[in-house]
């Protein structure tokens, strides 16, 4: 694979030449012909036919999705990936609803974007890779392992802590001395990914482990 034309654009020429520098040491861009634009307006009066676009969804005159499905109006087979400085999963969906072929957050690694490249051309959507894993680690499956990892113990205990029980209540219930009871409190924190009793709460009602 070889990408004969380049487009990048983004507001922030600095980080625009910072990308076009990484394009050049990859082998699929080597001898591509990388063009610069700080607008859409600008990208679009240049009557650019390029085979790649790296786009910033936030530009100062056109909206990154409007701007993307402009380009695929004008040309199908132009492979667009979105970036954002922002891991906010709304800029992900947004993109999802958009007609781009990736999106990526823009403090990427080097074999990222490279990669990015090689799955767009294959006819493959990419998805920031860690963006991927916190979406993986969020969906409704992943919480219901969560859910069934919990031991009977463990369960208790996060039901006692649901129903505000003092710590001293809690260890003369469970039986266990004060300094146990603080070892799976930290335990309950790590396999359910919060940090104090608020959020343990919050996260046992939101999976329904707790009455």
């Amino acid at each position: 694979m070889n990408i004969s034309k380049i487009s990048i654009i983004d507001s922030n020429n600095f980080y625009s030449l910072g990308i076009k520098y990484v394009l050049q040491s990859l082998e699929s861009c080597k001898g591509s012909d990388i063009s610069i634009f700080s607008t859409g307006a600008e990208y679009l009066s240049s009557n650019q036919n390029s085979e790649l676009v790296l786009l910033n969804m936030m530009l100062p005159d056109i909206g990154g999705i409007k701007l993307c499905h402009l380009i695929k109006t004008k040309s199908p087979k132009t492979k667009v990936i979105l970036l954002s400085m922002n891991d906010d999963e709304s800029d992900l969906y947004n993109c999802l609803t958009s007609n781009a072929n990736g999106f990526l957050i823009k403090d990427f690694k080097d074999k990222e974007l490279d990669f990015a490249i090689y799955k767009v051309f294959n006819d493959s959507y990419y998805i920031d890779s860690n963006l991927a894993l916190r979406l993986i680690k969020n969906s409704p499956t992943n919480k219901k392992l969560e859910a069934n990892s919990l031991n009977d113990f463990e369960l208790t205990l996060l039901q006692y802590i649901s129903d505000q029980l003092t710590d001293m209540d809690i260890v003369e219930k469970l039986k266990m001395p004060r300094g146990k009871l603080s070892y799976y409190k930290r335990k309950l924190y790590k396999k359910l990914d919060v940090k104090n009793s608020a959020g343990l709460i919050k996260k046992a009602v939101s999976l329904k482990l707790v009455s």
